[in-house]
C-alpha cells in the first residue's frame, strides 16, 4: 500500500518487502526492506554471515528508479556511498513500484525548516475546454 495512502488511513506500521541486496563488499544479503522514519531500512544476512542493518537517510538518497536489467523486479537507490539495488524476491513489479514510490515520497517529503515551517507545495492546473459552435456565450 503506498505510504501516502497508509498515512491517510492512519496505519502506523511500515510495509516490509522480502528482498535481496548487495553491500559494498559485493556480499548478497537476504532479508527485508521498509521505509520508516525518513530512512530506507535494509535488514539482511549474507550466507554464513552475521545479520546487518543498513539505514539510508531519505535526505541522502540522490535518486530512485526501477532496475529492469535484473531478472527479478528491483529498485535502484542512489545512496551516499554508491548505488544499492534492492531486488524483490516474492512480489512482482507492482510491489517494486510501491517500494519505489515509498522511497521517493520519503525523499521528497516536506522538510521542516529552522523556523518550524514546512516548504509549501504549489500546483498549477490548466483547463483547456473545447468550445462547440454557438456555445461561446454560455462558456463566458
Amino acid at each position: 500500500m503506498p505510504e501516502k495512502l497508509r498515512a491517510q488511513l492512519d496505519h502506523t506500521t511500515a510495509v516490509e518487502y522480502a528482498i535481496a541486496w548487495t553491500d559494498e563488499r559485493h556480499m548478497r544479503h537476504l532479508g527485508r526492506a521498509r521505509v520508516e522514519d525518513g530512512h530506507l531500512v535494509l535488514v539482511g544476512t549474507p550466507p554464513g554471515g552475521v545479520r546487518r542493518t543498513l539505514r539510508i537517510p531519505a535526505a541522502g538518497i540522490t535518486g530512485v528508479g526501477l532496475n529492469r536489467w535484473r531478472p527479478a523486479p528491483a529498485v535502484a537507490v542512489g545512496a551516499p556511498d554508491g548505488e544499492v539495488v534492492v531486488e524483490l524476491l516474492l512480489d512482482g513489479w507492482g510491489a517494486a513500484h510501491q517500494l519505489q514510490n515509498a522511497i521517493a515520497s520519503a525523499r521528497d517529503a516536506p522538510r521542516t525548516g529552522t523556523h518550524g515551517d514546512a516548504h509549501p507545495m504549489t500546483d498549477r492546473v490548466a483547463v483547456l475546454p473545447e468550445i462547440r459552435p454557438g456555445k461561446r456565450g454560455d462558456l463566458a
